[in-house]
């Protein structure tokens, strides 16, 4: 006997297969899903607007009104709409003023501050500042105990015998200190030795700024240098390379180290022609250089600073003209001496500003400087700034052209 197996019907109770929809039902159904959205979008719109419509119509009296008053008193919102509209009320003068800075506070536009005001108010903040920091140094120096000289102290009297290998720790933490002054003199840097002061000025030159840098030059180094060049007529290697070392920061060897000397009035050549190969051979801004050369025109007359100059002068930096005008008017001054006063190493030096600089002198200043020359002549060395001076092209001819 044979049965027949027939084909099972689908169901459509199965919830994943889907009742079959004509286009038109799915076009009515897509435009209706788009309409809803398009709705909602509007409505959402339309409560932006009215919230911003609301912000809008705020008044200033109402932003200054404090809800306190308003709630503890009804007359008083009054008298806040009173003085923000620039009422003074006769019995509450300082409700109003604090009301009146409160509006100007909020209210004037940034423009209409005052310059002077500002430039005021930066200066007293910072003279505050200072007196705050000063106040700090002196109840710090107050705190130093027992314990913390004699550790300085000791440090001190390693550095005297140091002749190489790594530093004591204290000595690297000095320059992190607002007092690093005064714990550098408890080491006594007189008393260092030479390599001490090396591995110190590597230490000191990497971790402060350049005006601390300046004063530490002007306290170490200057004077262990000139002591060591009067004594032995020559310059340690080590003390030589902690100069290379300054030159990092060129700012604070120029004012610590090349200033100084250039004023003191018993420099020597030989200790201008060892500081001024250091200067030779290191780079340094053409800022730090004119600076240091506006400087020395304003100082009286010394062979150190022709040196320093001649060797400032062939560095050939771009120099701006009123740094021109400043070495112009210095060798102008020297109208009135006579021919065996001026030195060789100024000769020296007119002409190696006439080389590099020829061209940045005006006419005028070009006619005053050949007029000098026949005043005061060097044999040797005059026709060469003559030549120089007489086939250079002013600054203020090519203007015109």
């Amino acid at each position: 006997m044979s049965t027949k197996v027939g084909k099972k019907r689908c169901s459509n109770k199965d919830p994943l297969i889907k009742k079959p929809v004509s286009l038109v039902e799915q076009i009515a159904s897509t435009s209706t899903a788009h309409l809803k959205t398009r709705e909602k979008k509007r409505k959402r719109k339309n409560e932006e607007d009215d919230e911003l419509s609301a912000l809008k119509n705020l008044s200033k009296e109402t932003l200054l009104s404090s809800p306190k008053e308003s709630d503890e008193d009804a007359g008083s919102d009054d008298e806040v709409d009173a003085a923000a509209a620039g009422y003074m009320h006769p019995d509450d003068e300082e409700l109003d003023e604090e009301v009146k800075n409160q509006f100007e506070r909020f209210f004037n536009k940034p423009d209409e501050k005052k310059f002077a005001d500002e430039f005021a108010y930066a200066i007293s903040s910072k003279r505050t500042d200072i007196e705050s920091q000063c106040s700090d140094v002196a109840s710090i120096e107050m705190e130093l105990n027992e314990d913390v000289i004699n550790l300085f102290r000791g440090v001190g009297q390693v550095l005297s015998s140091h002749r190489s290998g790594p530093v004591p720790k204290p000595l690297k933490i000095i320059p992190k200190y607002r007092i690093w002054e005064k714990l550098l003199e408890l080491t006594e840097p007189d008393t260092w030795s030479t390599a001490a002061v090396l591995a110190a000025t590597r230490i000191f030159v990497s971790n402060l700024k350049d005006r601390q840098v300046a004063r530490y030059v002007k306290r170490v180094l200057l004077p262990r240098v000139r002591n060591d060049i009067k004594e032995f007529k020559r310059i340690n290697p080590h003390l030589y390379e902690a100069l290379m070392r300054c030159m990092f920061k060129s700012y604070g060897f120029i004012k610590g180290f090349l200033l100084p000397l250039c004023s003191a009035e018993d420099c020597t050549a030989r200790e201008a022609t060892i500081v001024s190969s250091v200067l030779a051979h290191c780079s340094m801004k053409m800022e730090h250089s004119a600076l240091a050369m506006m400087e020395m025109c304003q100082m009286p007359y010394s062979p150190a600073i022709s040196i320093f100059l001649t060797t400032l002068l062939d560095k050939k930096f771009a120099l701006p003209y009123t740094v021109v005008d400043d070495l112009v008017n210095y060798f102008l001054r020297f109208q009135s001496m006579k021919r065996q006063d001026l030195p060789v190493l100024w000769h020296q030096c007119l002409l190696t500003f006439a080389q590099r600089y020829k061209q940045d002198v005006s006419s005028k200043q070009k006619d005053a400087l050949i007029q000098l020359l026949k005043l005061c002549p060097h044999k040797d060395i005059t026709p060469e700034i003559m030549r120089e001076l007489v086939n250079a092209k002013c600054r203020d001819i090519g203007v015109s052209d």
